[in-house]
């Protein structure tokens, strides 16, 4: 009886124990953000996988966020960025604005279509930091 118990506790409860509850993340990620500049100073293009292997739904955000010493990014305000889908990669164009000491930075979440798999966050460096 108790081996029972067992294999049902392991079938029907570890998957949602097992889930995953932190995203993946790292610079794999974040070199996958392409950034230019345009003729206007503060405009910019974007161009990522709209697709990442298992992961089909994709939200673009321009975030603004203090420079912390350790180089994280908290994101204190965003708008969501839209965008064409384009032979696989996700395009689109922004424009920056001067916030009292935030910086802009590009936020990319790939989200899974089936329950328990990993999101994949990626952020771009702060957007005053590419080169023109």
């Amino acid at each position: 009886m108790k081996i029972i118990l067992w294999m049902a506790f392991w079938l029907f409860i570890s998957p949602q124990i097992l889930a995953c509850s932190i995203p993946r993340s790292g610079s794999q990620y974040d070199q996958l953000i392409q950034i230019k500049p345009t003729s206007n100073p503060s405009a910019f293009t974007f161009s990522v996988p709209a697709e990442l292997k298992g992961l089909n739904h994709l939200s673009v955000e321009l975030g603004y966020s203090k420079i912390s010493p350790e180089g994280r990014k908290l994101m204190e305000q965003s708008e969501t960025l839209n965008f064409a889908i384009n032979q696989g990669q996700a395009e689109g164009t922004f424009t920056t604005q001067a916030k009292d000491s935030l910086f802009p930075y590009l936020r990319v979440v790939w989200w899974p279509t089936q329950v328990g798999a990993c999101s994949v966050v990626a952020s771009s460096d702060f957007i005053g930091q590419i080169e023109k």
